[in-house]
């Protein structure tokens, strides 16, 4: 590899830099990690993967860390509180 070739990857990864600098400028977040207790959480993205896993994605909109909640559902139940609110259906 040439001294050319070192400088263009360090210039391309300088550049990737730069970018991630401008969103993080974008977004105001701060430039410490809240503390535990003080994470102001927001609902990001779900990811399904089918067999009753999930994946959460919250992000605190002060410092901008993200965290992921995985689920795994074991078992499902319904009730329906209202159902003695509800008009009969008829067929």
């Amino acid at each position: 590899m040439t001294i050319e070739d070192t400088i263009r990857i360090e210039m391309a990864r300088l550049e990737q830099l730069l970018g991630r600098l401008e969103q993080f400028k974008q977004k105001h977040s701060t430039t410490t990690i809240c503390e535990e207790w003080g994470h102001m959480w927001e609902t990001t993205g779900f990811a399904s993967y089918g067999n009753g896993v999930v994946d959460e994605v919250m992000t605190c909109l002060n410092c901008g860390i993200e965290k992921t909640l995985y689920y795994k559902l074991s078992k499902e139940e319904r009730t329906d509180p209202w159902s003695d609110l509800r008009e009969d259906e008829e067929e």
